[in-house]
């Protein structure tokens, strides 16, 4: 997963790299790489106190979140994050959670994403992204054919509504 911040006209500011591998660990380590941070708006990676460019992770089997960081963003200025997924198993789902506009935007699974937000206070923490089990597709349930029956057979258009099944 490939997260990427852009100013509202396209400008790419910073980014930052997830990856996932049954090989990798959940913990900081010396696969992973700590955000050396630039003078202009930053987009890291927010795990066990520490914030990373690079972070490695096991393989995503039920569910994970990556909270986003970022730092000298201006106030009331607009921008976007792009998040880029790929080589994910089709039976996980994500989403990025908005927590101050408490809203969540479905990820395009193995494709990009854009969440466009503009600056309104303290967005360090702003934006999450939560994976999880995709929910099972709805079964579809085949009814016997119907057959509507309108009337007693006394009084046409009056009368009784039957629904007889065959």
């Amino acid at each position: 997963m490939r997260a990427n911040l852009y100013t509202e006209d396209g400008t790419l500011l910073d980014g930052n790299l997830t990856q996932y591998d049954s090989s990798f660990c959940n913990c900081i380590d010396g696969l992973d790489a700590r955000k050396m941070m630039n003078p202009g708006e930053n987009l890291g990676i927010q795990r066990d106190g520490f914030i990373l460019s690079v972070e490695r992770r096991t393989t995503v089997v039920s569910k994970d979140t990556t909270q986003l960081w970022m730092s000298h963003l201006v106030p009331a200025k607009s921008y976007f994050i792009e998040v880029v997924i790929s080589n994910f198993n089709k039976n996980i789902q994500g989403v990025v959670q908005d927590l101050v506009l408490n809203k969540e935007t479905p990820l395009i699974m193995n494709d990009t994403t854009i969440v466009p937000f503009t600056v309104s206070g303290n967005d360090s923490t702003r934006f999450r992204v939560v994976f999880g089990l995709s929910k099972p597709e709805p079964k579809i349930v085949h009814l016997a054919r119907t057959r509507l029956h309108i009337g007693d057979g006394t009084s046409p258009g009056r009368g009784i509504l039957k629904r007889i099944f065959h």
